[in-house]
């Protein structure tokens, strides 16, 4: 198949992946937290609910009844969206959450297609909207690695509103390339020389991987907040007296 003098074939076939799988590694690493979205149209930015409530059977950890307009924290505590926007406003600085004391930076809704067309479940939706655009700025990489399980299990249901495309072609590459580095006999870190330590750049890349999952599904959040607060701006100017 390939012929070089003085060289094997299946050290040639191992350099080439090698080769292809490091260059995968280095692009992935610039590309993959780049969020890729549709174009929105104003239909698309207004984001209905996907599915039923997660903790529509749960008790709020605030009013301690069933939660109504269900929401989920950055730490996967859910509550009643008036709940928990009551709480923000009691706050001036941080926002630990009331069951467990994390940092709250980011808050994603779970709302009935009923809740969600009413006027309680808009206004609660403004206030989550505000908070998300105020408190999203700016995420450490500890915060993300702390959100990561969340994240997660937000990106495995549905977004069919959602004006993020998650899986592009590019990404779709990068996983290939990543499954073939993971499989390839040829290593950063042969597991053969360093041991246990080899698995480290398999355990990174696929680190690499999932943050930028998460941090796609966050600025998706961040982004259709930041639209829908936009556009409330000029109707709020130009009904002064509206509640």
């Amino acid at each position: 198949m390939f012929e070089v003098q003085g060289v094997g074939e299946e050290v040639v076939l191992a350099a080439i992946v090698f080769l292809v799988s490091t260059a995968g590694l280095a692009f992935l690493v610039f590309h993959v937290f780049t969020p890729t979205y549709e174009k929105a149209t104003p239909k698309a930015a207004v984001v209905h609910a996907k599915t039923r409530p997660r903790h529509a059977n749960s008790t709020c950890p605030i009013c301690l009844t069933d939660v109504r307009l269900a929401c989920e924290t950055n730490c996967g505590h859910g509550f009643c969206t008036p709940c928990l926007t009551s709480y923000f406003a009691s706050r001036r600085l941080d926002y630990p959450c009331p069951y467990c004391r994390q940092y709250i930076h980011l808050v994603h809704t779970f709302y009935s297609p009923v809740e969600i067309s009413s006027q309680e479940g808009l206004s609660a939706l403004r206030k989550l909207d505000t908070f998300n655009v105020r408190a999203g700025q700016k995420i450490s990489l500890l915060q993300q690695l702390t959100d990561l399980p969340t994240l997660l299990n937000w990106a495995r249901r549905p977004r069919r509103q959602s004006t993020l495309e998650l899986w592009t072609p590019m990404r779709v590459m990068y996983c290939i390339v990543t499954l073939l580095y993971l499989i390839s006999p040829v290593d950063m870190m042969p597991e053969m020389v360093f041991g246990v330590l080899g698995y480290l750049d398999d355990l990174l890349l696929i680190l690499v991987i999932l943050l930028g999952i998460a941090r796609a599904i966050r600025q998706d959040i961040f982004i259709q907040a930041s639209a829908r607060v936009q556009r409330e701006v000029p109707r709020a100017t130009a009904n002064p007296h509206q509640s």
